[in-house]
């Protein structure tokens, strides 16, 4: 068995110790399950043992990056975890990143190993060879990489780490890529304070006998640095399904009786309610709903409630910067009384900063604004990042001279103090003299019942300086030409302002997706573009 690899001079909890201590105290569970077989605690705790000697035998050590691709499951956590234990940094990467943001990514990080899974293709290989040049390449499973470096089963035969340095709090421990939808991609530093803390607080809110299914990508904090990991630090089993559609995800659930289930975003939620319209599914084990996808739509709240009267909702409020900022919990619909306060609260309120976290709102100006006045959300928190790796003007700009960090989303504070979101202040269109919030036209449209996606944007318009541009996806069983471009405008008319109706709106068979998985709202800019200019 795995023994205490901690240097004797440590005096405070580092993500690794952090990590260990979980995997000893729950020796005896489940950690991981998938439909084809499951791994526990103690076994997870010697395959990062293993792996983390294994790339020590290949120079890596404290400090170095290392850069990672996997699809989620086994192979992540023991990679990210390896990383860790060594004192490196894990630097996970998205399958669905451009070649050119992985190579300038491995430039970036320079990156002493760079570790990838199945599914990484010819096209990831070569932009990750360009860009890290000097880097010890390890390819999945028994198949020798195509650098011809070791596999990460040989890293695996190595013998158990003996021990690991003691890392001080403000080290770095992660690197996260932004998904790059307003610009390049940036490296977020995470430091062990912002991840042991994070990760704590939302371990103690869950039991040893939590189940939670892995949906969000684990190369991104959503999907790592939230419930995934949390779990796993209560005691809890994190499932890995066999697929991302909804039936997956709810046979998923009913197989391994999940406690706890990640509804986001829109698409997702509605395909989620079509799904059970069309077959009925008790899902006895379920105990809460979770959102953490921004603002979410009233209409999808109302009827998640209305489908699940007897589990609460909890919406949670993060960013790749800084994780687990706020969190509000929609009770029960049938232990709610009538009178009770929580049922006035709007669909885009986020709630109330958690342990260690407080928000203020500025005006253009800076100076702070009161109750209901909306500005620029801004938040300390233990959590938040330590910079932009290699980018001190970036990191200047995101963050003010007195601490604070600039989230860039736009909001107000309520009378309670609870935080409700409003959109992002770089999305905000400009129309005839007037602000427009993408996400309130966003959400307007998501009120249809034959509408599965939706983003909106701005245009340059000569006469409007910018135009409101929609474009929207419907569920795959609309009948063809049953709703139009006009239907969904005059649908907007019913609910929005005039000046926030969208004065273009296109039909797409899907809205693209950037790495990260959010609507890539510059890729359906262009496609449009072309689109036009392809009918000119």
């Amino acid at each position: 068995m795995p023994h205490d690899t901690v240097a004797s001079s440590v005096s405070h909890l580092d993500a690794g110790r952090l990590f260990e201590s979980a995997m000893r105290r729950f020796a005896g569970r489940r950690a991981i399950a998938w439909p084809s077989g499951e791994l526990g605690y103690a076994a997870l705790h010697e395959r990062v043992l293993r792996t983390a000697a294994g790339l020590a035998a290949h120079g890596v050590g404290r400090g170095d990056r290392v850069l990672m691709m996997f699809a989620n499951g086994t192979e992540f956590i023991e990679c990210w975890w390896a990383a860790v234990l060594l004192g490196a940094v894990a630097v996970p990467l998205s399958a669905r990143a451009t070649a050119s943001d992985l190579a300038r990514a491995a430039r970036l990080a320079a990156p002493a190993a760079v570790l990838l899974g199945d599914v990484a293709s010819p096209r990831h290989w070569e932009a990750l060879r360009t860009g890290a040049t000097a880097a010890c390449l390890v390819g999945a499973g028994a198949t020798p990489t195509r650098a011809g470096g070791p596999t990460l089963a040989a890293l695996r035969a190595a013998p158990p780490l003996e021990q690991r340095p003691a890392m001080a709090l403000g080290e770095p421990c992660a690197m996260y890529f932004t998904a790059g939808s307003t610009g390049e991609p940036k490296g977020v530093l995470r430091s062990h304070q912002s991840v042991v803390w994070g990760l704590s607080m939302l371990a103690r809110r869950l039991e040893p006998d939590d189940v939670l299914v892995a949906r969000a990508p684990m190369g991104h904090t959503g999907g790592s640095l939230t419930g995934p990991f949390a779990v796993l630090l209560a005691g809890g089993t994190l499932v890995i399904p066999d697929g991302s559609d909804v039936d997956r995800i709810l046979d998923t659930v009913e197989r391994f009786d999940a406690t706890r289930l990640y509804v986001h975003p829109t698409a997702f939620a509605k395909a989620l309610l079509q799904s059970l319209a069309a077959r009925p599914r008790a899902l006895p084990s379920l105990r809460g709903l979770q959102w953490t996808a921004g603002a979410l739509p009233e209409p999808v709240r109302d009827a998640l409630r209305q489908r699940f009267p007897h589990l609460p909702l909890e919406v949670t409020y993060g960013m790749t910067e800084a994780s687990n900022l706020a969190t509000y919990c929609h009770a029960p619909l049938q232990a709610q009384p009538a009178t009770d306060a929580s049922a006035a609260k709007a669909s885009n309120c986020v709630g109330f900063p958690l342990l260690g976290g407080e928000f203020r709102i500025v005006g253009p100006d800076g100076a702070r604004l009161g109750a209901h006045a909306e500005g620029e959300i801004q938040v300390r928190t233990a959590t938040a990042f330590d910079g932009y790796w290699q980018d001190a003007a970036a990191t200047r700009a995101a963050v003010t001279d007195d601490g604070w960090l600039r989230t860039g989303d736009v909001g107000f504070l309520d009378d309670e103090g609870a935080l409700h979101l409003s959109g992002r202040q770089r999305e905000i269109i400009k129309t005839g003299g007037l602000a427009v919030h993408p996400a309130e036209v966003e959400q307007a449209l998501a009120e249809h019942g034959a509408v599965a996606d939706a983003v909106v944007f701005g245009r340059p318009d000569p006469d409007w300086d910018e135009a409101v541009v929609a474009a929207v996806s419907l569920h795959a069983g609309t009948a063809p030409g049953s709703v139009s471009p006009r239907d969904l405008v005059r649908h907007c008319r019913d609910r929005l302002a005039g000046y926030k109706v969208p004065k273009e709106l296109h039909l797409l068979p899907e809205i693209p997706r950037n790495a990260s998985g959010k609507a890539d709202k510059r890729g359906v800019a262009a496609l449009l573009a072309a689109q036009a200019a392809t009918d000119h």
